[in-house]
């Protein structure tokens, strides 16, 4: 029967040696531990050749040369074996490389193996070896076969394993590794790449073709890779560096850190952080329940993610962030920012198009915005400065503070006060039970229109010292009170009016509580 190299047999007593101290060189005992090699070469090798490895339980490590030759070097250990059987051992092991489908196949033979069922060990026993010599069985405890093979540089390999580590370099050819349990180490491999490991890490540098990694609970760490590299791993890290094209990542139970991606990005993960830096593509992530952290995006970015932080800066692109329970923080965003949170802080900075932040009960800041922003939140406060466009503002219990805007301006509130500072366009204001204070006015705009209304709380205006203004302040059930002659009027309710200059800016102030119309100093 043939064997494959690496088969691992297993003798009666395996049991009683598991604690036993192993026998040394020098000991008196007959049975100790032996390491056998054996080697062979195949010369000349077709070109265009697949060569296939296989081996259960060993190490294989896959070497290159410029020689048009495959050698192999097949490393036997032996445990619990006595010097008599050694040499029958010895004899019937051989190392050959043979023809096989589209290619060759390394194969090491070892001794036939039956199942043997004894008295004491009916289930002990694994596939003893078993060899008619005068009449008695002789047993070959467990062998485990290492493999060191070297091929041609530009040939493919295929190699399959259980239970031990692969170690692959400067292969030019194509690469296929399936690994039930082990660790992968792959380094200069110029073809496509592809691995299926588990319970093990996958170590992948210097890659020219296209990486293809499943890791089942281990670990991914791949580095300088020309073509694009999907990894699909869980529990582990995944870390991919210096990507020169597209990356696709899918992660479950594991940390993700991506930098220096030269394509898009694509990642798929939960419950451990996320880390991405220098993607020249677009960047597509979604995280559930894991710390966010994005810098340095040239295109677009779409981002998803719940109940940790996200942190973003330098998105060359338009940013779209969907997140739940998260705290969202970041600046420069080249593109239009469209952010989505709930019940932590949204604070944005530095966007040049439109910024559009949804929240629920998210306190929420924005500043030094170029585009038409639209803010929309409850019962956290809202601070808008520096907003070069129209704004938009929809709270709901919220304190509102506004500085610098330079476009329209549009407040609906509640409960909750609203002061502004620094406008140079019109403005409208609609609160409920909300205080409203204007001031520090840049400039009336000419045309423009000031329509702010409440109910049951004041309004303070400050104008500049020599407003152009039309003036019309109602109060239901407070008192008018203006630095400005005013005509005043009472048919039900409280009503003043003024023209002021020219009369360029319309002002309507309407509310239950006081109005205060003052002159800044």
């Amino acid at each position: 029967m043939r064997v494959l190299q690496g088969s691992r047999l297993w003798i009666p007593i395996v049991a009683a040696l598991a604690i036993l101290p192993r026998p040394t060189a020098g000991s008196a005992d007959n049975t100790r531990f032996f390491t056998l090699s054996k080697e062979t070469r195949l010369h000349p090798v077709e070109k265009g050749r697949t060569l296939f490895v296989e081996n259960e339980s060993g190490s294989i490590i896959i070497l290159a040369w410029s020689k048009d030759e495959i050698a192999v070097k097949a490393t036997i250990e032996m445990l619990n074996i006595d010097r008599k059987n050694l040499d029958l051992f010895t004899q019937k092991t051989k190392v050959e490389v043979e023809s096989y489908r589209d290619g060759y196949r390394v194969v090491v033979h070892l001794p036939e193996a039956s199942p043997i069922h004894t008295k004491h060990f009916p289930k002990m026993v694994r596939g003893c070896i078993k060899e008619l010599k005068e009449g008695r069985c002789v047993y070959v405890p467990s062998a485990e076969v290492a493999l060191e093979v070297t091929v041609p540089r530009s040939m493919s390999v295929n190699v399959e394993t259980s239970y031990g580590d692969v170690e692959v370099a400067d292969v030019h050819g194509d690469v296929w590794i399936h690994n039930e349990s082990g660790e992968i180490d792959v380094t200069g491999v110029q073809g496509d790449l592809e691995l299926d490991n588990s319970y093990g890490t996958v170590k992948v540098s210097r890659c020219g073709g296209h990486l293809t990694v499943r890791n089942r609970s281990g670990g991914v760490y791949a580095e300088a890779v020309q073509g694009p590299v999907s990894v699909r791993s869980s529990y582990a890290p995944v870390v991919v560096r210096n990507s020169g094209n597209s990356v696709v990542i899918s992660n479950e139970s594991g940390e993700v850190v991506a930098e220096n991606i030269g394509g898009q990005l694509q990642i798929e993960s939960s419950y451990e952080p996320v880390t991405v830096n220098q993607v020249h593509g677009a960047l597509k992530l979604n995280c559930q329940s894991g710390k966010i952290r994005v810098d340095n995006i040239h295109g677009h970015a779409q981002i998803n993610g719940s109940y940790e932080p996200i942190e973003f800066r330098n998105i060359g692109g338009n940013l779209a962030i969907r997140a739940q329970s998260s705290r969202v923080t970041g600046s420069i965003v080249e593109g239009n920012a469209d952010i989505t949170s709930s019940y932590e802080d949204i604070d944005v900075m530095d966007v040049g198009g439109r910024c559009n932040i949804h929240g629920d009960s998210s306190p929420v800041s924005v500043k030094n915005i170029s585009g038409e922003t639209r803010v929309r939140t409850s019962y956290g406060e809202i601070d808008a400065t520096d907003v070069r466009a129209s704004l938009h503002i929809e709270g709901n219990s919220c304190p509102v503070i506004v500085n610098d805007v330079q476009g329209e301006l549009r407040v609906s509130n509640s409960h909750a006060y609203v002061i502004v500072k620094g406008s140079v366009s019109s403005i409208e204001i609609e609160g409920n039970s909300s205080p409203v204070e204007i001031s520090e006015i840049r400039k009336l705009p000419a045309g423009g229109l000031y329509n702010i209304r409440t109910t049951y709380k004041r309004i303070r205006l400050a104008l500049p010292p020599d407003p152009s203004a039309d003036i019309v302040a109602i109060t239901y059930d407070g008192e008018i009170a203006s630095d400005f002659p005013m005509v005043r009027d009472s048919d039900g309710i409280k009503k003043a009016s003024a023209t002021l200059g020219a009369g360029d800016t319309k002002i309507r102030l309407d509310t239950c509580g006081d109005i205060f119309i003052t002159k800044e100093r």
